[in-house]
């Protein structure tokens, strides 16, 4: 057991063999490794999948960066058998800082994909909102634009309509024609715009 322990999760071999904690702290060591390789592994599945969408390469993923954290932790249980050795508070704390850095770091990454993850049903909800809310503020500037567009059209058409009627001209088909197929078009501009 303890060159299992000290192959695949770094333990020193002098402290596993030592009779200071007993089995029962190394068995509870063991066990919170293993939890922690676990959440990492499903952290990084969820993170690859939302990445790619795909379940292979999730896992794949998953098991390539779960061996970086696993090679990371081993590296800081490796090298934090030294803290004993320190004496001035100076050096406690330059350790500290060091170790400290490294595990906040890996537990960020792995606490964002698993909140991410706890809260998905939220979040998708709360995009759903935003969403709905952009693309509806979205239509209405459309509506404002393509609004006064088709304002200034109409205006247009009705000014030459009274300029004809001032000047005894018969009212031109052509011009109505011309204002359904330009109304039409920004219609359609609108409809475009608004689908994208």
């Amino acid at each position: 057991m303890i060159n299992l322990l000290f192959i695949l999760l770094g333990f020193d071999k002098e402290v596993l063999k030592s009779k200071e904690g007993g089995s029962g702290t190394i068995l509870f060591f063991t066990f919170l490794y293993i939890l922690i390789l676990s959440l990492c592994m499903y952290a990084c599945y969820y993170a690859g999948y939302l990445l790619s969408d795909n379940v292979f390469s999730a896992a794949l993923i998953s098991l390539f960066l779960t061996f970086i954290m696993h090679n990371m932790y081993r590296l800081i249980i490796a090298t934090s058998y030294e803290g004993k050795n320190l004496t001035s508070r100076k050096e406690i704390y330059k350790y500290i800082s060091v170790k400290g850095f490294l595990v906040i770091i890996l537990s960020i990454f792995i606490s964002s994909s698993l909140c991410v993850s706890v809260f998905d049903s939220e979040i998708n909800i709360e995009l759903k909102k935003y969403k709905s809310n952009l693309a509806s503020d979205y239509e209405n500037l459309l509506s404002t634009t393509y609004g006064s567009q088709i304002a200034e059209l109409n205006k247009a058409y009705q000014d030459e309509k009274e300029f004809n009627i001032l000047m005894n001209n018969p009212d031109n088909l052509n011009h109505s024609l011309v204002l359904q197929e330009n109304l039409s078009r920004i219609e359609k501009i609108k409809q475009v715009k608004t689908e994208t």
